[in-house]
Protein backbone atom coordinates (compact mmCIF):
# COMPACT_ATOMS: atom_id res chain seq x y z
CA UNK A 1 0.00 0.00 0.00
CA UNK A 2 1.01 3.79 0.21
CA UNK A 3 2.77 5.24 2.66
CA UNK A 4 0.81 7.14 5.12
CA UNK A 5 1.25 10.56 4.63
CA UNK A 6 3.03 12.95 7.18
CA UNK A 7 -0.07 14.09 9.17
CA UNK A 8 -0.44 10.56 9.61
CA UNK A 9 2.50 9.83 10.74
CA UNK A 10 2.38 12.94 13.03
CA UNK A 11 -0.73 12.20 14.72
CA UNK A 12 0.25 8.73 15.52
CA UNK A 13 3.34 9.75 16.91
CA UNK A 14 1.66 12.76 18.83
CA UNK A 15 -0.51 9.89 20.22
CA UNK A 16 2.15 7.34 21.07
CA UNK A 17 4.06 10.11 22.80
CA UNK A 18 0.80 11.17 25.05
CA UNK A 19 0.66 7.74 25.51
CA UNK A 20 4.28 7.79 27.13
CA UNK A 21 6.38 5.65 25.03
CA UNK A 22 9.80 6.02 25.26
CA UNK A 23 11.90 9.87 25.12
CA UNK A 24 14.33 8.45 22.06
CA UNK A 25 11.87 7.77 18.54
CA UNK A 26 14.33 6.63 15.75
CA UNK A 27 12.60 7.50 12.46
CA UNK A 28 12.84 4.89 10.33
CA UNK A 29 11.47 4.72 6.87
CA UNK A 30 13.57 3.49 4.47
CA UNK A 31 11.34 2.92 1.66
CA UNK A 32 11.12 6.51 1.33
CA UNK A 33 12.94 8.37 -1.06
CA UNK A 34 15.63 10.83 0.86
CA UNK A 35 13.62 14.02 0.20
CA UNK A 36 10.20 12.10 1.79
CA UNK A 37 12.00 11.44 4.22
CA UNK A 38 13.89 14.65 4.78
CA UNK A 39 10.55 16.21 4.54
CA UNK A 40 8.97 13.58 7.29
CA UNK A 41 11.98 14.51 10.03
CA UNK A 42 11.39 17.99 10.18
CA UNK A 43 7.38 17.45 10.10
CA UNK A 44 8.16 15.48 13.21
CA UNK A 45 10.80 17.44 14.80
CA UNK A 46 8.14 19.55 16.82
CA UNK A 47 6.11 16.68 17.68
CA UNK A 48 8.61 15.18 19.31
CA UNK A 49 9.56 18.14 20.89
CA UNK A 50 6.15 18.53 22.39
CA UNK A 51 5.39 15.37 23.75
CA UNK A 52 9.07 15.47 25.63
CA UNK A 53 10.74 13.25 23.11
CA UNK A 54 13.88 13.41 21.13
CA UNK A 55 14.05 12.63 17.31
CA UNK A 56 16.95 10.35 15.99
CA UNK A 57 16.95 10.01 12.14
CA UNK A 58 17.91 7.05 10.75
CA UNK A 59 20.26 6.22 7.73
CA UNK A 60 23.54 8.19 6.42
CA UNK A 61 25.45 10.52 8.56
CA UNK A 62 23.99 13.77 6.45
CA UNK A 63 20.44 12.64 7.46
CA UNK A 64 21.43 13.91 10.71
CA UNK A 65 23.14 17.54 9.24
CA UNK A 66 20.36 17.87 7.10
CA UNK A 67 17.89 17.25 9.95
CA UNK A 68 18.45 20.91 12.26
CA UNK A 69 17.28 20.27 15.64
CA UNK A 70 17.63 16.41 15.41
CA UNK A 71 19.54 14.26 18.62
CA UNK A 72 21.23 11.44 17.26
CA UNK A 73 21.65 9.78 14.01
CA UNK A 74 21.03 5.98 14.38
CA UNK A 75 22.93 4.02 11.47
CA UNK A 76 21.86 0.84 9.33
CA UNK A 77 24.63 -1.79 9.45
CA UNK A 78 25.37 -0.89 5.26
CA UNK A 79 26.14 2.54 6.30
CA UNK A 80 28.10 1.93 9.84
CA UNK A 81 29.98 -0.78 7.76
CA UNK A 82 31.97 1.67 5.89
CA UNK A 83 32.79 4.21 8.76
CA UNK A 84 36.13 4.65 10.58
CA UNK A 85 35.39 6.99 12.84
CA UNK A 86 32.08 9.04 14.58
CA UNK A 87 30.33 10.44 12.58
CA UNK A 88 28.46 13.02 14.93
CA UNK A 89 29.36 15.33 17.60
CA UNK A 90 29.87 13.61 20.88
CA UNK A 91 27.09 15.78 22.41
CA UNK A 92 24.22 13.62 20.28
CA UNK A 93 23.11 9.91 20.35
CA UNK A 94 24.68 7.34 18.23
CA UNK A 95 23.22 4.26 17.56
CA UNK A 96 23.71 1.18 15.18
CA UNK A 97 22.10 -1.84 13.79
CA UNK A 98 23.62 -4.85 14.31
CA UNK A 99 23.79 -8.68 13.75
CA UNK A 100 26.59 -10.60 15.66
CA UNK A 101 29.36 -9.98 17.20
CA UNK A 102 32.11 -8.52 14.51
CA UNK A 103 29.66 -5.74 14.37
CA UNK A 104 29.16 -4.71 17.63
CA UNK A 105 32.93 -4.54 17.83
CA UNK A 106 32.87 -2.23 14.40
CA UNK A 107 29.93 -0.27 16.27
CA UNK A 108 31.97 0.21 19.45
CA UNK A 109 35.04 1.56 16.92
CA UNK A 110 33.19 4.09 15.62
CA UNK A 111 31.67 5.34 19.04
CA UNK A 112 28.46 3.78 19.01
CA UNK A 113 26.23 5.19 22.08
CA UNK A 114 23.82 2.34 22.12
CA UNK A 115 23.52 -0.25 19.58
CA UNK A 116 19.97 -2.51 18.27
CA UNK A 117 20.59 -6.15 18.10
CA UNK A 118 18.63 -8.77 16.07
CA UNK A 119 16.63 -10.01 14.64
CA UNK A 120 15.98 -11.74 18.26
CA UNK A 121 12.58 -13.48 16.45
CA UNK A 122 11.10 -13.85 13.25
CA UNK A 123 10.21 -10.21 12.06
CA UNK A 124 8.00 -9.06 9.28
CA UNK A 125 10.19 -5.92 8.98
CA UNK A 126 12.93 -8.53 7.69
CA UNK A 127 11.58 -11.42 6.40
CA UNK A 128 14.21 -14.00 5.08
CA UNK A 129 16.44 -13.08 8.28
CA UNK A 130 17.58 -15.68 10.70
CA UNK A 131 16.23 -15.26 13.86
CA UNK A 132 19.10 -15.47 16.82
CA UNK A 133 16.91 -16.08 19.46
CA UNK A 134 16.82 -15.41 23.31
CA UNK A 135 19.73 -17.14 24.24
CA UNK A 136 22.39 -15.71 21.75
CA UNK A 137 21.33 -12.17 22.41
CA UNK A 138 22.04 -12.85 25.90
CA UNK A 139 25.38 -13.76 24.64
CA UNK A 140 26.20 -10.94 22.36
CA UNK A 141 25.24 -8.74 24.97
CA UNK A 142 27.18 -9.82 27.31
CA UNK A 143 30.09 -8.70 25.10
CA UNK A 144 28.74 -5.24 24.28
CA UNK A 145 30.48 -2.45 26.07
CA UNK A 146 27.55 -0.55 25.14
CA UNK A 147 23.96 -0.59 25.89
CA UNK A 148 22.11 -3.03 23.90
CA UNK A 149 18.27 -2.60 22.55
CA UNK A 150 16.71 -5.71 21.51
CA UNK A 151 14.83 -5.73 17.98
CA UNK A 152 13.18 -7.99 15.88
CA UNK A 153 9.91 -9.51 15.82
CA UNK A 154 8.91 -8.30 19.74
CA UNK A 155 6.34 -7.21 21.53
CA UNK A 156 5.78 -4.31 23.65
CA UNK A 157 5.76 -7.16 27.06
CA UNK A 158 9.27 -8.54 25.86
CA UNK A 159 10.30 -5.71 27.62
CA UNK A 160 11.15 -7.65 30.79
CA UNK A 161 12.77 -10.65 28.83
CA UNK A 162 15.38 -8.43 26.96
CA UNK A 163 16.38 -6.79 30.28
CA UNK A 164 16.77 -10.26 32.74
CA UNK A 165 18.74 -11.22 29.29
CA UNK A 166 21.25 -7.85 29.68
CA UNK A 167 19.72 -5.93 27.07
CA UNK A 168 18.47 -1.97 28.28
CA UNK A 169 14.91 -2.78 26.38
CA UNK A 170 13.52 -3.20 23.16
CA UNK A 171 13.51 -1.30 19.87
CA UNK A 172 10.14 -1.44 18.32
CA UNK A 173 8.70 -0.87 15.05
CA UNK A 174 4.96 -3.06 14.30
CA UNK A 175 3.54 -2.90 17.93
CA UNK A 176 4.02 0.86 18.10
CA UNK A 177 4.67 1.88 14.73
CA UNK A 178 3.42 0.91 11.59
CA UNK A 179 4.96 0.66 8.33
CA UNK A 180 5.93 4.55 6.98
Amino acid sequence: GDAPDPGQVTARLEAGLAAGRPPLVVLRAPARPREDYLALAAATLPVCEAGGAELIVHGPPDAFYETPGARGLHLPWREAGRLTDRPVPDAVWLGVSCHNAEEIRKAEAIGADYITLGPVQPTESHPGAPAMGWETFADLTSQAKVPVFALGGLAFGDIGEARARGGQGIAGIGFWWPQI
